[in-house]
């Protein structure tokens, strides 16, 4: 869509001026809300709408298909709101001394876990898993 192409239809050259310049705005809006979804999703965002929502990008502006100033403003974002991420190095899970069963894990604290805890345990530990999960 171009100035041409508006001003054929009949509408004046002000107003087509008018009409393009907002389609840019809302197309460089849909372009930084897609290039942050993507780069969320990349750097392992567990709940991407409420990073979406959080995030302020009321100052990023698009252009030459990239957004300026990105990285830097993900990594401080990153640093305040690291809840919202994965991390690389996931907490060990520990007991209470005297209650010390498979690698640090009681029974009781396995049995506390969450469906993604116990799901990371299988996965890194199966072992260990499969004693807590045993009928002794």
């Amino acid at each position: 869509m171009d100035i041409e192409f508006l001003t054929n239809l009949g509408i004046s050259e002000e107003n087509s001026a008018a009409i393009l310049e907002q389609n840019d705005l809302e197309l460089s809006k849909l372009n930084i809300k897609h290039t942050l979804e993507n780069e969320f999703t990349k750097r392992g965002v567990k709940n991407l709408k409420a990073a979406m929502q959080l995030f302020d990008s009321s100052e990023l502006t698009y252009s030459n298909g990239q957004i300026d100033g990105l990285d830097e403003k993900l990594s401080s974002f990153m640093k305040e709101n690291d809840f919202l991420f994965e991390t690389q190095n996931p907490p060990m899970f520990s007991a209470p001394a005297g209650k010390v069963d498979n690698n640090g894990i009681s029974r009781e604290e396995f049995s506390k876990m969450g469906y993604a805890k116990r799901l990371r345990l299988f996965n890194e530990n199966p072992q260990t898993y499969k004693n807590l999960t045993e009928n002794n």
